[in-house]
């Protein structure tokens, strides 16, 4: 947990897998669940629309010297991005990392319960991947030290939703062609009276 007068950032766990073989099946993985120490300090701006962290991680098994570096800033949106992130690990610096997507309004704060980063050219060793758990991050515009109300990463119509919007459409559709099968029914225009006179079909050849 960072908590400083500009930024506040939690973090469940993270991963960090990578490669040194380009022919491998399996990748290195090796997930960081403990506090870091020392304490990592952002750097921010002095008006705090602008924030940089990096974090430093103890070596574990075949992971050594990993740290990543975020840039956070104000953009023309009106609200807050992660515009740059890189990563080091063992003799390759400087590993650009993709960022999209990650972007909250002034106001809130950022929450992802997965939040996945892959190395931008995926095909160069060490073909780095990282993934943090449960992560929230806020540039803080108050002194609660407390995060915001949280703008989470998954958006309000995700993949169940998407699916369960497509099975009700199947079944509207179904319903519909149904209806409209049975409205298409044509009766005839006479029925056969028992207590009246015989209806008489002449057949000729």
């Amino acid at each position: 947990m960072v908590r400083k007068d500009c930024m506040l950032m939690y973090g469940r766990s993270v991963t960090v897998s990578f490669t040194e073989d380009p022919k491998a099946a399996t990748f290195n993985s090796v997930t960081y669940n403990d506090t870091l120490s020392p304490m990592p300090v952002p750097q921010c701006s002095s008006d705090k629309q602008h924030a940089n962290i990096t974090l430093k991680f103890p070596d574990s098994g075949l992971v050594k010297g990993f740290s990543v570096s975020m840039v956070f800033k104000y953009d023309y949106r009106g609200g807050y991005a992660l515009s740059e992130m890189n990563a080091t690990l063992k003799d390759y610096k400087d590993l650009q990392m993709r960022v999209k997507d990650l972007w909250w309004p002034r106001g809130f704060s950022f929450s992802c319960s997965l939040s996945p980063f892959r190395q931008y050219n995926a095909t160069k060793l060490p073909q780095l991947q990282l993934q943090l758990d449960t992560f929230q991050v806020e540039l803080v515009q108050n002194n609660t030290g407390q995060f915001s109300e949280s703008y989470d990463c998954a958006g309000f119509f995700t993949t169940v939703i998407w699916m369960g919007l497509l099975v009700v459409l199947l079944y509207l559709v179904i319903l519909g062609t149904g209806v409209f099968f049975i409205y298409d029914i044509r009766t005839n225009d006479r029925f056969d009276d028992p207590k009246g006179k015989t209806i008489t079909v002449t057949a000729t050849d």
